[in-house]
């Protein structure tokens, strides 16, 4: 999705928003975002990516995508200061490919917090990553 599109849409999600709450358009949104308990879009689709390398890291599954998530720990026969959850990042010289799937969701799991990555189920992990980024969200309507 491009830039353009993204920001269409998620300018829709908060006309949708003022229309709810009957909101002027000069007033702060996020309030009603965090009072509603809704992420607004691009932490949604964040989270789609986490929960499917989730899956794919706990089931296996599907195929065509488990070679391309591989733990730094298992590559190596040495001993390294990466952590045991840390996904190795394919070798990218393009920007093309550096914003593709397996690059983004390797950045996104290598930059979420030890005690997310280390919850075994998946309805927890997702609610963990709801209120992650919730949280996220007050403290940036604060600031």
């Amino acid at each position: 999705m491009t830039v353009t599109l993204a920001d269409m849409l998620q300018r829709s999600q908060n006309y949708c928003f003022r229309f709810v709450y009957d909101l002027r358009r000069d007033e702060h949104i996020t309030p009603y975002y965090l009072e509603s308990r809704i992420l607004k879009l691009k932490d949604q689709r964040v989270i789609k990516i986490l929960s499917l390398v989730f899956s794919i890291l706990k089931t296996g599954l599907p195929n065509y995508f488990t070679h391309d998530f591989e733990f730094v720990a298992q590559g190596s026969l040495r001993v390294s200061r990466s952590s045991s959850t840390t996904l190795r990042m394919p070798h990218h010289r393009t920007t093309v490919y550096g914003r593709a799937f397996v690059v983004t969701a390797c950045r996104l799991w290598n930059n979420l917090p030890p005690d997310i990555k280390a919850v075994e189920n998946r309805s927890r992990f997702v609610a963990a990553l709801k209120t992650l980024f919730l949280d996220r969200m007050a403290s940036a309507d604060v600031s």
